[in-house]
């Protein structure tokens, strides 16, 4: 006769123990965002990376090339930067024209100092450049708290 498997328990935030099952089904706030903590999902506020936000505007009817312009760009040069992490492009659905760049640094001088003062900025703004209707804004943010893909 075998074992019916346990059901995995967590504390809650007066340390009273809960059900995981309960906890993923929403049953319990507190214990929902307690396992989604502990699996890595939420991570704590404050960080040490900074996020880099440039915001485009270009002519809609050349969406397709600069789509594949700025992929090119990214990850023929951005991304052997020193101090870059990750990238990420997000095009406005009410404004077609209007993009956003998010791009994770080690920090504000990998961006300023490492990635603007050389080159490869210049060699970047070839592959963008020409598509720009006004100059971009260019913005740095840094994590105070929030969720993630698992």
């Amino acid at each position: 006769m075998s074992e019916a498997p346990r059901d995995q328990t967590t504390k809650g935030s007066r340390g009273q123990k809960r059900s995981v099952a309960a906890a993923k089904e929403g049953k319990n706030e507190t214990s929902r965002r307690s396992i989604a903590r502990s699996q890595g999902q939420i991570k704590a506020c404050g960080g040490i990376m900074i996020v880099e936000i440039a915001e485009f505007s270009i002519r809609p009817e050349s969406q397709r090339e600069f789509d594949a312009a700025i992929q090119r760009g990214v990850e023929s040069v951005i991304a052997f930067s020193p101090g870059f992490r990750r990238y990420e492009v997000q095009r406005g659905i009410e404004s077609p024209g209007r993009y956003v760049l998010l791009i994770e640094w080690d920090s504000v001088e990998s961006h300023t100092v490492d990635f603007r003062g050389s080159d490869a900025f210049l060699r970047w703004r070839e592959f963008v450049g020409p598509y720009f209707v006004k100059p971009p804004q260019v913005e740095h943010f840094e994590r105070v708290c929030g969720t993630r893909a698992a």
